[in-house]
């Protein structure tokens, strides 16, 4: 259940990196600027260590196993917002 869900903020992550390097790599002053680089790289993995937290919990703490399939509902639902943000808006 977890599984494609790591692999789409995983793959969030290395499309982020790897843009922030294509945008350092220009030498442009002031770029990446300090929100590109938490928008493109520490979003996603911040969501990647909730969700690899939420799989270690339901597994080893006895009360999140019931909460297990609303916290990855929540890191499924969230990644709507951050693909509307990285796509530039609505």
């Amino acid at each position: 259940m977890a599984a494609p869900i790591a692999a789409a903020w995983s793959y969030l992550l290395i499309a982020g990196v790897d843009g922030l390097i294509g945008i350092q790599s220009q030498h442009v002053e002031g770029y990446p600027a300090s929100g590109q680089v938490v928008l493109y790289a520490g979003v996603p993995t911040l969501f990647l260590l909730l969700l690899a937290s939420a799989v270690v919990f339901s597994r080893k703490v006895r009360w999140f196993h019931d909460a297990y399939p609303f916290a990855i509902g929540l890191l499924a639902f969230a990644l709507f917002p951050v693909l509307m943000v990285w796509g530039g808006g609505v």
